[in-house]
């Protein structure tokens, strides 16, 4: 059971950097990271990171990240 939950703004930026697996998908975060400027996204990108770095690979792979609006 996955315990970690996502507000709409994480789940739309990891729909984004959406990777074939987790650990892909953190590396490409933390890759486009330094190049953000902005506090605001900065923030959410990083709550996305240690939220998926807390999730497990099973549970990861059965969500479904879609960008939403």
């Amino acid at each position: 059971m996955n315990s970690v939950t996502f507000n709409v703004e994480e789940e739309n930026v990891i729909a984004i950097y959406h990777g074939r697996t987790r650990e892909l998908t953190i590396v490409s975060m933390i890759r486009v990271l330094e190049h953000i400027k902005d506090e605001k996204m900065r923030k959410i990108i990083i709550s996305c990171i240690e939220k998926l770095a807390e999730m497990k690979d099973h549970d990861f792979d059965a969500y479904n990240f879609i960008l939403t609006n």
